[in-house]
């Protein structure tokens, strides 16, 4: 992502780590990525995390989940983790149900929101069943 003052940041689209296997409700899911300074200043990114949900009435088409603030010098990467729990991965049916849906789940770790433009990468898993969520 290009900014004023000549810095430059991307997501290294092959360093974003979600599970292969499919995921237990309830259990926590952890995603890494790997965020390189291809710029020549040192500078900071917000790594932003947006989870979209199985296609469940009520579901929001997309919820950041998660955020970090990384500061790189020049040429420099680091790995950044989130870990998402019960609640991350909940969400409030149509009739106001708090509920962990059985599905696929999108991901997108990037500087903003897909389809901005932003550098990003993503990914997907799934979770085995549906659960409920105490309120």
């Amino acid at each position: 992502m290009e900014r004023d003052s000549g810095r430059s940041h991307s997501i290294d689209p092959g360093g974003l780590t979600l599970p292969n296997e499919v995921v237990r409700a309830g259990d926590s899911v952890k995603a890494s990525v790997t965020v390189t300074n291809t710029g020549s200043r040192s500078g900071d990114e917000v790594v932003q995390l947006y989870l979209s949900f199985p296609d469940v009435k009520g579901a929001p088409l997309r919820a950041l989940r998660g955020f970090r603030r990384v500061h790189l010098e020049p040429g420099a990467s680091q790995k950044v983790e989130f870990e998402l729990k019960d609640r991350d991965l909940g969400m409030i049916t149509e009739v106001g149900e708090p509920i962990i849906a059985a599905g696929n789940y999108k991901v997108w770790v990037g500087g903003g929101q897909s389809g901005t433009n932003a550098p990003g990468v993503s990914g997907s898993f799934k979770i085995d069943e549906q659960v409920a969520l105490s309120d």
